[in-house]
């Protein structure tokens, strides 16, 4: 997985990962499967409309994947938003605030 991949690489402790859109399938499982690696998330707009019309994007929308059982294992506090003029500032807000 790409992500695990860039974490390791650069050694990243607890980070904040955001994904958008289709993305944010690639950061719930990573915060899934490997709780301990990520420190918040962010999902923006977490739609499977987008992602087009091959073969991985026909898998997704016929088998969506567990959101309430992937969101059950994700150790860390998610902040799900909508994209917007406001989106920045939301964003902002939640990367300052202390972490639980």
């Amino acid at each position: 997985m790409d992500l695990l991949g860039v974490l390791d690489q650069f050694g990243f402790l607890s980070p904040v990962v955001l994904g958008e859109r289709a993305g944010c399938i690639s950061v719930m499982l990573v915060a899934a499967w490997y709780p301990e690696r990520v420190g918040r998330v962010v999902l923006v707009d977490p739609t499977l409309a987008s992602v087009g019309d091959d073969v991985r994007a026909l898998s997704l929308r016929e088998c969506p994947p567990d959101w309430r059982a992937l969101r059950a294992r994700v150790g860390c506090e998610v902040r799900e938003l909508s994209d917007g003029p406001s989106l920045v500032a939301l964003v902002k807000t939640f990367l300052e605030a202390p972490l639980p």
